[in-house]
């Protein structure tokens, strides 16, 4: 042991003279006696690193992780990988060791990060299978997100796998809607709709877009291509619910209507519902009885004559009247008659809606309509006069994809009507709340978390769509919500040991979202940033982790005394000799601080020119 320790305090005088070879030679002949002490391969692998030799410094590196991942230690290994990585951005090997590691952690946001890359790779080089293969796992390790599930469909798409395509599709459009996405899932509808304009989940997503997007002619459109498809299909249970809603929507949809007749038994031809005639004009009823008037019987029991004449021989004279209207008293009659059978009709028609049970199917369901104020004249005037989206796209009940496009979809929340009809639609921004799944708040607006995805997705490359890349990235956030922080925190110290300062800076910012870890977080990130040069950010990280509270005096000296020297290192030695008076004033045995205020109170190099004084402590 003793000749280990002459070995190397020698080494260690060799790096100080900047004699980088002649420490390495003393390192090797450690080595040579004690093969399995890991950290002097690990200071060797930085030697080799400094002298530009790439392969002997990988064959170090891979022999300390190769030992930490079999001893469990896998922190420690992903930062020993991502610093293999430094060197060898390329290797597959190493992405695919780390995002098992990764994995393991349940850091699943680098897990994906990692996967994708080599994906992109594969995908490149035409590797379908493989790349096929890993997709999968990454759908298992991170099964709701966006992004990944689009890469899967896409996949499956190529592969020719039509069915598994579909389904995929589906959840993607089904989960965007419900995250607010109206735009994003109406792009994957309108290519859905080309292929499967019957589906029922295709049109119950178009009409579910168009009812919070408050467009009620689109909404009735849909729904009654979807009542028209269960009806066809014989499920009367789904195809009532849906012919409610629309009726709902439009109490004087004919479709509708209809089909609550036909649930009856009964056809519009046999209740003459719906005729219409111009103002004034005298309701006439033409009852079905073979080919003969009906009668009309007088209170004396006598017979009279037809009422209307309906001549059926087209051979008939010419110049006799078609009907006979009969005397103004006979008309009277019939006008108190047809006027009677037109309310028993609305009234039947009343009791047959509520008379149909209606079994929902798993829509989204109308709000009650809400009062409104009254809109001011002139908003009703430019409310008449506006367009609406039928109006622009075309009839409404034409059943064409030409019907659909982007813009039906793009800022529902900016979609408003003051009439009480559309108080049931409502817009996407009621139901978005700014928080993610089980409560967690969306950390990706939070300090350092973009700056974190943004690593994670800086090496991507490959062929991925803006909204792939885009959703892949907003699911990575959601995990980042999700993980342990305490797993982040030690991975930055692990960092750290390595010297991987913008890795493990990465890894404190996640962490100082915990209050239990916020302080050392703080902390850290200020160790982190002296040794990478930047003394602003690390003065500005310390001052964070003073800010915390609940902590003791114990260990806000340390950091105090931490931050004097940043400042003295950016030339602030009015604002250092504060702190270290502070520090003083606290403890003035602590690390020699009476005589640094001295120095600086006379004006002298307040601290001597020795490394050890900035050496950084890890735990």
């Amino acid at each position: 042991m003793a000749k280990k320790d002459k070995l190397i305090a020698k080494a260690q005088k060799f790096i100080q003279k900047g004699a980088i070879d002649k420490a390495i030679s003393e390192y090797v002949s450690i080595l040579a006696l004690e093969p399995s002490d890991i950290s002097i391969r690990l200071r060797l692998g930085d030697l080799y690193v400094k002298t530009n030799d790439k392969d002997n410094a990988l064959k170090e590196y891979n022999a300390v992780a190769k030992v930490h991942t079999e001893k469990g230690f896998y922190l420690k290994s992903i930062a020993v990988f991502k610093q293999i990585l430094k060197l060898d951005e390329e290797s597959l090997e190493v992405h695919s060791k780390l995002a098992d590691l990764y994995t393991k952690q349940r850091l699943h946001a680098d897990a994906i990060s990692e996967y994708n890359y080599i994906v992109n790779v594969y995908e490149s080089k035409g590797r379908t299978t493989e790349a096929f293969d890993l997709i999968k796992k990454m759908v298992e390790i991170d099964p709701d997100n966006v992004g990944v599930k689009l890469k899967l469909a896409d996949m499956h798409q190529k592969l020719g796998f039509e069915k598994d395509a579909f389904e995929e599709y589906c959840w993607i459009f089904e989960k965007l809607i419900s995250q607010g996405k109206g735009e994003k899932a109406g792009k994957i509808l309108i290519d859905l709709y080309k292929e499967h304009s019957k589906e029922p989940r295709i049109l119950e997503g178009l009409r579910t877009l168009f009812k919070k997007k408050g467009d009620k002619n689109n909404y009735v459109k849909y729904s009654s291509e979807l009542m028209e498809v269960y009806r066809l299909a014989g499920d009367e249970d789904n195809a009532k619910g849906i012919c409610q809603q629309i009726l709902d929507a439009d109490d004087n949809n004919s479709d509708a209507v209809e089909y609550m007749l036909e649930l009856k038994g009964e056809t519009p031809a046999d209740t003459a519902i719906e005729v219409e005639l111009e103002e004034d004009e005298a309701l006439i009823d033409f009852p079905g009885s073979d080919d003969h008037a009906e009668e009309v019987v007088s209170d004396e029991g006598e017979e009279e004559g037809p009422l209307i004449e309906i001549s059926m021989d087209d051979d008939s004279a010419e110049d006799e009247p078609l009907i006979d209207m009969g005397t103004e008293e006979e008309l009277d009659e019939v006008e108190e008659l047809d006027e009677l059978e037109e309310v028993e009709e609305l009234e039947e028609l009343e009791e047959l809606s509520d008379e149909v049970e209606v079994d929902e199917p798993d829509a989204v369901e109308f709000e009650e309509p809400v009062a409104e104020e009254p809109a001011v004249e002139e908003e009703s005037i430019e409310a008449e006069a506006a367009p609406s989206a039928v109006d622009e796209a075309g009839d409404a009940t034409e059943s064409s994809i030409d019907d659909l496009s982007l813009d039906d979809f793009k800022d529902f929340s900016s979609t408003t009507d003051d009439s009480d009809d559309d108080a049931l639609f409502k817009d996407f921004s009621d139901e978005t709340t700014g928080e993610g799944p089980d409560g967690f708040v969306d950390l990706s607006k939070e300090l350092g978390v973009e700056e974190a995805l943004d690593q994670l997705t800086s090496s991507w490359g490959g062929d991925d769509s803006d909204d792939a890349a885009e959703e892949m990235k907003a699911g990575m956030g959601e995990q980042l919500n999700k993980e342990d922080i305490e797993t982040h925190f030690n991975l930055g110290i692990a960092y750290m040991e390595m010297e991987l300062y913008d890795e493990a800076a990465r890894e404190f910012k996640l962490s100082t979202k915990d209050p239990s870890f916020e302080f050392e977080a703080y902390t850290r990130l200020g160790l982190c940033y002296t040794s990478a040069g930047d003394n602003d950010e690390s003065i500005s990280y310390y001052l964070k982790a003073l800010a915390v509270t609940g902590r003791s005096d114990e260990d806000r000296i340390g950091v105090m005394y931490e931050l004097g020297l940043v400042y003295v290192a950016a030339d602030k030695n009015s604002d250092a000799l504060e702190i270290f008076k502070t520090v003083k004033d606290m403890d003035a045995s602590y690390r020699e601080v009476e005589g640094i205020v001295a120095n600086l109170s006379e004006g002298k190099a307040p601290i001597p020119k020795d490394d050890d004084m900035m050496e950084v402590e890890l735990l």
